[in-house]
């Protein structure tokens, strides 16, 4: 087994003392259908075809593993005590960060979903199946860092999302910002009050602005865009003749 995962920062060796074998990764989602009960549709009305966004629905994502633990009776402790340990860590029933093995410029929302079924194989070993319930997406993480000689974020639509998740890091001189994107002319988002030093998060599918955590859309006008197939350049302008921060943010993919 030379597969891993990492759950919410814990790596499936060195944290949980697991060797893993993956058993089940799709490679999309599967559709979802949805359907809503409207007055005058008796319930029949499909949302995976017709909604507001014109957007598709997915199932979760099933990802499945084998998981095989040893433990050395003579540290004190007992297989149970290490079992509840790892059930405490993957099983809390929140969506957190999982990453796999061979793809680590990606990561998976997701929670485990199945309360282990143990195999006990000896006083010093055990084993059990795994299954995370993921959101349907896998997630990439883009970093990069702007200035005032290149205020334009280039982002390439090639995966299958809209929402996007922006984050802004130490930025000095920008109070205000104005956000526009060439994919939607005449549309702007403009934030008034920022603090040198801090982060910023512009959370499209929330429609929300958060400055160090706590949300300032009240602090905000225009209104939000999403993202466009192919290449959607999004400028930042400051009014200012220099300015300067950390950005990163995430694109989707099926």
């Amino acid at each position: 087994m030379d597969s891993y995962f990492s759950f919410d920062g814990y790596h499936s060796l060195d944290d949980l003392g697991l060797e893993v074998e993956l058993v089940s990764l799709p490679l999309f989602p599967e559709p979802k259908t949805v359907y809503e009960d409207i007055p005058g549709t008796d319930g029949e009305l499909n949302l995976s075809t017709v909604n507001p966004n014109k957007r598709l629905y997915f199932k979760p994502r099933i990802i499945e593993f084998n998981c095989h633990g040893t433990f050395d009776p003579e540290t004190g402790g007992n297989i149970h005590s290490k079992l509840s340990e790892i059930t405490k860590i993957l099983c809390s029933g929140e969506d957190k960060t999982l990453i796999l093995s061979g793809l680590d410029d990606y990561y998976y929302k997701g929670h485990a979903a199945n309360l282990f079924n143990v195999t006990i194989e000896s006083d010093s070993s055990f084993s059990f199946p795994l299954v995370f319930k993921c959101q349907p997406f896998r997630i990439q993480k883009k970093t990069t860092a702007l200035e005032s000689e290149n205020n334009i974020l280039r982002i390439e639509n090639d995966g299958y999302y809209t929402d996007f998740t922006l984050r802004a890091d130490s930025f000095i001189n920008t109070d205000p910002i104005i956000i526009r994107s060439n994919r939607y002319p005449g549309r702007e988002l403009k934030i008034n009050t920022l603090i040198d030093g801090g982060y910023l998060v512009i959370d499209t599918e929330k429609k929300d602005v958060t400055l160090n955590g706590k949300s300032v859309l009240s602090e905000c006008s225009g209104e939000f865009f999403d993202l466009a197939p192919g290449t959607n350049d999004i400028t930042f302008d400051t009014g200012k003749d220099e300015y300067f921060f950390g950005c990163s943010y995430n694109k989707k993919y099926l």
